[in-house]
């Protein structure tokens, strides 16, 4: 700890310590306490005062700062490019009620749209419940039909931007000795970095 000497008395006191030291010891000598002011201005300067950055540090700052700016900047580019360049799927309606059924097989359609930029891809279909079943038709032309289990892995089909498909769904109320309401939910995979798996649903009152 850095020590002064008093100018009163000469002793060797703590500088934090040596205005009380003046005013306490020497509290009738009026240089004592014109010094003992200057020391605490002096004291408090070096509380607020900042020590400068060495030229190392201030290097690895400006690297840093220049760093976060170019990962900021990128990450903009990323998802404007993104957001022009990417492909969207779109499935309408996103659900169907067939309302009262018997135990029989009823079927609907629903529409796949690519509404990117660039081709969308689908890659595979399955479905919630083995009574459930689906076929899609790209240009007229059939998949392997899909359900809960066994679905062909390798199946693809590609549409063009602002280009349809069929989604074609069964479901056969005979399957279960339920009656009630139902839903079951077929899944849809595709290329879509925002959104690579949508689901429809349908539901119905199976009655007996």
């Amino acid at each position: 700890m850095e020590r002064e000497e008093c100018p009163v008395c000469g002793i060797k006191v703590k500088v934090a310590n040596l205005p009380r030291h003046l005013r306490n010891v020497h509290p009738h000598d009026k240089s004592g306490k014109d010094y003992a002011k200057e020391v605490e201005k002096g004291l408090r300067r070096r509380r607020t005062h900042k020590a400068p950055m060495s030229p190392g540090t201030k290097k690895v700052v400006r690297a840093l700062a220049i760093i976060s700016i170019i990962i900021v900047l990128f990450g903009l580019v990323f998802v404007w490019y993104l957001g022009l360049s990417h492909p969207k799927i779109e499935v309408y309606p996103s659900a169907h009620d067939f309302g009262d059924i018997q135990r029989e097989t009823v079927i609907t359609t629903f529409e796949i749209r690519n509404a990117g930029k660039v081709d969308l891809r689908l890659t595979g279909v399955s479905t919630s419940c083995g009574c459930t079943s689906a076929v899609v038709r790209v240009r007229g032309i059939a998949s392997p039909t899909f359900g809960l289990h066994d679905n062909p892995k390798d199946w693809s089909a590609v549409l063009s931007p602002g280009e349809t498909a069929t989604l074609e769904v069964s479901y056969d109320a005979g399957l279960h000795p339920d009656t009630g309401s139902v839903m079951r939910v077929v899944y849809i995979k595709s290329n879509d970095p925002f959104n690579p798996e949508v689901q429809v649903d349908i539901t119905a009152n199976v009655i007996a």
